[in-house]
Parts: C-alpha cells; structure tokens; sequence
C-alpha cells in the first residue's frame, strides 16, 4: 500500500560489510538471548581460510585479514573489515543463503498486494514463516533495511491492535536469531520503528513491546548509548500520569535502563530531554520526581551542573502550568540557593537560572509564586531568618541579574522583551521579605536605567518607558528612595570630609544643610520615615561645618536684596555670581540654619512623640554649644515656652505603668536641660509638685526620674531642698510620694 510509504529499491538492503556480526565482547546481559549457534552452517563459512567455492576473492579476503594489510601492520579495526569482507564474501557464494534470500524477497513483494487490515496479518505471517526457513537459523537478516521498514508500518496507530501483535511476534523471532551481536551492529535500523511506537500501542499490546525491550534490548548494556536518548523518550509516554497501568513498570524499566548505561549517562539524557523536547518534559519530570530526591554528583564522571542548570531553566519557561509546578519542585530539591551545585556552576548558568525562576511570578499563579518564593526565602520559619538567608545567598544574584536586563531598556530588538525585568521587580515587591531588600539595591538602579532608555529611544520609546518610570516610582516605597538617597549623600561626605579643602565644609555643606532644613520646616505632607532621614542627614551635615564658619555667621538674619535668587542659585548655575554667594553665606544662610534649626526643635517639642526629636535636639545643641552668633535673634522667652512645655509632656511618660519609656524620658529631659537656661528642669519638677490638690503621679514621676538618675550624679545639679519643701507634715496626699523620694 503505497500511502504507508513510498517503494524501497529491494537490493538497498543486500547484505554488505556493515551488515555483519561484530568482533566486539558480547554483553554479560546476553545470556538471555538465543544466540547462534556455534557449529551453525555461517560460522562453518566464517572459519579464516576456508571458502566452500574456492573463488579467489574469498581467498584474498581471507589472505588480507591474516596479513593485515599491505602496511605489514594488524590493527583491531583492520582485522573487523577484513572479516566483514570475508563474510560478506562467504554468505555470497552460500547457495542456501542465496535461496534464503529470495525466499525473503518474495515474501516482500507481497506487501504491494495489501489492501486491508487482514492483508497485513497475512503478510506477517508469511514473512515471518520464511525467517523460519533456514536451520539452523542465520544471523544475518536478508534485506534487512526494507524488513524492518515493511515491520514500522505494520505498526501504524491507524491499524488494528491484531497487527500489531504480530509484528512485534516477528521482531521477537528477528532478535532471538541475529543475538546480541547483531542487534548491537544494527541497533539504530531495528529500533526506528519500534520506539515511536510504543506511546500508540494499546494498552493489550504494551506488554508485549515492554518484554521486546527487557528481553533483547536491555542486555546489551553499555552498548545502548547511541540511542539511549531515543529509548528514553520512547518509554516517556509511559510516564505521562502517575496512577497509569503502566506507570510502575516502565519506572523499573528505565531504572534497569539507568543501570545499564551508568546513572549519570541517563540522567544527562534525561536533561537534554528536558531542554529539547517539550512534549516529554511531563514525564521526564514525573520520573526525576521519584528518583532525584537530592542533588546528584558534579564531580569528574558526574553530570554537569550547567546542564542541570539549563535543564531546570527551560522548564520553568514552558507555557504549562503543571510542568512549570513540577520544575520548581525540582528546583526546590535539587538546585538550592545555599548548594554546592549552584554555588559551583558558572556565572551565565546562575543568571539564566535566576531570570527564569523569578520569571514564573509573573503568571500569578498563587502555588507558582508560593514555590518561587520558598526558594528565595529558604525554610526558615520566621521572617527575620528568611530575610537573612536572602541576603545571604540570593539577593546579589537577583539584584545583578534584573540590573543586567534592565539596561537593555531602550534596546531596539525586538526579540527581547525589555519591559519584563521591571515586571519581575514589581511582582516581586508584593513579598515584603524579597522586596524590603531588593527595593533598596535597584530602585535607584532601575530609575537610572529608565532616565538613560529616555534620553535615546524613539517618542513610541520614550511614552513606554515613561510608564515604566511611574510604575516603579509608584510601587517603591518612599522611604526607600529617600533612605538611599540619605545613605549615599552621608557616606560621600563623611568619607571626603577628611580630605577635602576647607571650601567644601565651609561653603558647599552650608547651603546644602540650609536646603535640607527649608524643605522639613516648610513641607508638612513628609512622611514620617523620610522627615526623620532628612534630620538625621541634617545631623551629619551640621557636624561637618567647622566653628571658625558658625562664628562669622550674623547676628541678625537680613533680607535677601535686589538679586532675588538663592545663594544655591548664584553659585551653581552657569550665570551665577560665585562671589556674591560667598558674601551673603554668614548673612543669609548661616542665620537661616540656626533659625530653622530651632523651628524643628519646636516643632518636634510639640509633638513629643515624633522620632525625629532626638535630631532635632542634637542640630540646636550644636549650635548652642558653638555660641553661634546668629542665636541673638532667636527669642528666648518663647522658646523656654516651648521646652518648659515639652519637660512637662516628658514627665507624662514617668508613669509606673510606662516602664517601657523611663530611660528614653530621662534622657531626653537632661537634653532639654542643656538647652535651656539654668534651673529649668527644677523649677517644672517644682511646680508640678507644689501644685494644688497635691497629684501623687507628679510624685511618682519625680521619684522614677531620682531613681534613674541618681546613678549617674546629675541630680546633684538639682536643688532638691527646694523640692523636699513641698512635702511638708500638712500634706496628707504626699504622705506616700514623699517617703518614696527620701
């Protein structure tokens, strides 16, 4: 029939050298096997110098194979030629073999007549009557190639199972006769139509298939490594659902098969099976789910680590969802962040490794990104203990990688997808334990690659990236930014402040803390985190400026003349007036700084409970302790208002119910004490305790700040006579307090 396939030249399968048994050691396996026997009619013909027609090219086939060549030289190759030529020779001149072979032909060309399902049984058994002819038997089959293509389609899917059971009959009796020798020199012709079929047998034929491969093929050992990866994906199929007839069996049948070509050989095939071959990735990752539990070996021998590495890479791109699930089980059991696989692969397999794991979170699937996220964070049971171990064995990883990508912004290929980088910070953000950290490595990164992808693509470019900006820029918490932003101004500083000329912390610190302490005094929508940073970076700058600087600042604070613009302006930009600046520095913005300065420090008292006051406190001390002259215009009654009211808010926080916030209180009214004039701590803690009715907290606060304190001798600055003054024998209610305090 010719829609099975097109006519074959019958003599393309004339017995010829490469179609002899093979000098190589037989397989300790073979055992099983029906093997020729030895005193059969061919090894009679194959004896060296024996030739029953006596032609003279047998002769000098067999005169070439003891010589071993012209060259005077005897190789083991030389002498596997020479015999096949002899015997190639031998079965010639056989006139038996010579009838055989057209018994076969004949039987052939009855294939041409086939016309329905039952024409195809007849043709087999016919077919396999005439293999049955000779005996003993040869081993050596007549027109094998077209043999075996005529036995591939009869097992075409589209026929009858009866058929297909038949010819598997006849490939059983093919095997049992050519032996493991045989099988092993024509492996590849043998096995083209047995191994595609075995994922459209039906389920009362895959038996008989199965015992085809235990019997003959797993007895030739090692020798079944040029097609291992073929009979792997052959016996896949198999593998496809693990509550199959046959799941079970073809497991033990590919184990077998793992034991004949050493492990790490089938496992290598096994993952090139995963990179090459989609539809058997399933399978192939049901069979590592039952037998690679942990990772394998990379040593010398072993299978690569890059190969595992790409293997599991490829999986985690499939489009689906169950194969990507099984994948990062994989990933779970095999490449840790923190194993020695991973750590001992190459730079480019981490990264491609990385970007595909970290890509899965983009499909948002809860159990997908729930998996991702488990080999981020590690097995820890708290957040602190996954944070860490992020830190320690992921986040450089993940930070270069997604940096990497995302300078391909603005890249006019269209074969890369430049956005997605930014969609996997984004997606990533949503796990705070991934994103409080990874946030403060790439935010700034990721705006920097944006501006630069702006500034040299198209409009088209231009709008998206654009879009891409706010998307980070909304999804970044703003304390982050400005925490970088804060770290990295600090650390430029402090690091060149002792190597700098007196120019920078004289003229550049100034104007750059006097624009800090604007912006927290005026804007009243900071939030809290970033008004807190903007302080503590006030704090670090104020420390630079030297004293010599706050001593010419003036003692009133002018008005800013006919040049309105600010001495930022006049300085830095490129019509400035360099001089100018420096001359309205000690009159403008040294006095600015130390009025703002208090004006935080109010601020901050009104609110006692902002984080921001210790800051505060620390710029005003500064400058108290510097005597700045500027300080003659700040005035004094209002703010001995302003920290009489804050000592007293303090003193709210010494309740016995408040133990959390003694120390804190204590330390801080000491500050404040500092600030003030003499005396002014002793006066609030008289008053409140001189006030009628007589309230016992005031007493209880006095007595935890005495206890507290008194460690430390500052309370021998207080005038405690005073204070013992209003615990008098009329004050029944102070009874109690008073004998607490003394």
């Amino acid at each position: 029939m010719s829609h099975f396939s097109p006519k074959l030249d019958d003599h393309s399968g004339q017995a010829g050298p490469s179609s002899l048994p093979s000098t190589r050691p037989q397989s300790p396996n073979s055992k099983s096997l029906r093997r020729p026997a030895s005193h059969g009619r061919l090894s009679k013909l194959m004896v060296p110098g024996r030739s029953r027609s006596g032609s003279s090219a047998s002769q000098a086939s067999v005169n070439y194979d003891e010589t071993g060549g012209d060259s005077g030289r005897t190789t083991p190759e030389l002498k596997r030629r020479a015999g096949k030529a002899a015997a190639a020779s031998l079965l010639a001149s056989d006139g038996k073999y010579r009838k055989f072979t057209q018994l076969v032909d004949r039987s052939l060309q009855s294939f041409e007549s086939v016309n329905e399902w039952a024409d195809f049984i007849s043709f087999l058994s016919r077919l396999l009557k005439t293999l049955q002819t000779p005996s003993p038997p040869y081993t050596e089959i007549p027109r094998k190639l077209v043999v075996a293509k005529r036995l591939a389609q009869c097992l075409n899917p589209a026929l009858p199972s009866g058929v297909h059971q038949r010819a598997l009959d006849v490939y059983s009796y093919i095997f049992s006769i050519i032996g493991v020798d045989g099988l092993r020199r024509d492996l590849l012709i043998w096995s083209s139509g047995l191994f595609p079929f075995f994922q459209y047998a039906a389920t009362s034929v895959r038996p008989l298939l199965i015992n085809v491969y235990e019997n003959y093929y797993l007895p030739l050992g090692e020798d079944l490594r040029p097609a291992i990866k073929a009979f792997v994906l052959a016996l896949l199929p198999g593998m496809e659902e693990e509550t199959g007839d046959f799941f079970d069996k073809i497991l033990s049948l590919l184990d077998r098969l793992s034991d004949a070509v050493t492990p790490s050989f089938f496992l290598q095939n096994i993952f090139l099976i995963l990179i090459s071959s989609p539809s058997s990735r399933l399978s192939a990752l049901n069979y590592l789910g039952r037998r690679l539990l942990k990772p394998p070996a990379t040593t010398e021998g072993g299978i690569g680590s890059g190969l595992i590495i790409r293997g599991v890479s490829t999986v985690l791109s499939d489009e689906t969802v169950l194969v990507r699930r099984s994948g990062l089980d994989l990933l779970l059991r095999v490449v840790r962040l923190d194993g020695d696989l991973l750590r001992d692969a190459e730079r480019k397999d981490k990264e491609t490794l990385m970007r595909s794991a970290c890509g899965v979170v983009l499909q948002r699937e809860l159990s997908l990104s729930r998996r991702v996220y488990t080999w981020l964070l590690g097995s820890g049971e708290s957040s602190e203990e996954q944070m860490i171990y992020f830190k320690q064995h992921g986040l450089e990883l993940l930070a270069a990688t997604l940096h990497h990508d995302m300078e391909k912004l603005g890249s006019s290929s269209e074969s890369v997808d430049v956005q997605r980088p930014f969609k996997i910070f984004l997606s990533l953000l949503d796990k705070w334990e991934v994103g409080s950290v990874l946030s403060e490595r790439l935010a700034i990164p990721a705006l920097s690659a944006v501006k630069t992808a702006s500034s040299t693509g198209s409009v088209a470019m231009k709008d998206e990236t654009l879009a891409t900006a706010t998307a980070v820029y909304e999804a970044i918490e703003p304390v982050v930014i400005w925490k970088i932003l804060h770290l990295s101004v600090a650390e430029e500083l402090n690091a060149s402040a002792s190597h700098t000329d007196e120019e920078i912390n004289s003229v550049h610190i100034p104007i750059l803390l006097d624009t800090i302490l604007i912006a927290v005094t005026s804007d009243h929508r900071l939030e809290k985190q970033v008004n807190l940073d903007a302080c503590h970076l006030a704090t670090s700058l104020i420390e630079l400026i030297p004293a010599n600087t706050f001593q010419k600042a003036s003692s009133t604070l002018d008005e800013v003349g006919a040049d309105s613009r600010t001495v930022a302006d006049l300085l830095y930009s490129i019509d400035g007036d360099p001089h100018l600046a420096q001359g309205r520095l000690p009159i403008e913005v040294l006095p600015r700084i130390a009025q703002a300065s208090f004006a935080l420090c109010a601020k901050a008292c009104s609110d006692i409970e902002s984080e921001s006051i210790l800051e505060a406190v620390k710029l005003v001390s500064r400058l108290i302790d510097l005597e700045v002259p500027s300080l003659a215009f700040i005035d004094g009654r209002q703010w001995l208002e302003t920290l009489v009211g804050a000592l007293a808010k303090l003193f709210r926080y010494l309740r016995p119910s408040a133990s959390l916030y003694h120390i804190r209180a204590v330390e801080l009214l000491w500050d404040y004490n500092q600030l003030a004039e003499i005396h002014t701590l002793e006066n609030v803690i008289a008053r409140r305790m001189a006030k009628l009715p007589f309230d016992s907290a005031a007493f209880d606060a006095f007595g935890i700040f005495w206890r507290l304190t008194a460690s430390s001798g500052d309370m021998d600055a207080v005038q405690s006579a005073l204070l013992l003054q209003s615990l008098g024998p009329d004050a029944e209610q102070a009874t109690r307090p008073g004998h607490t305090v003394q």
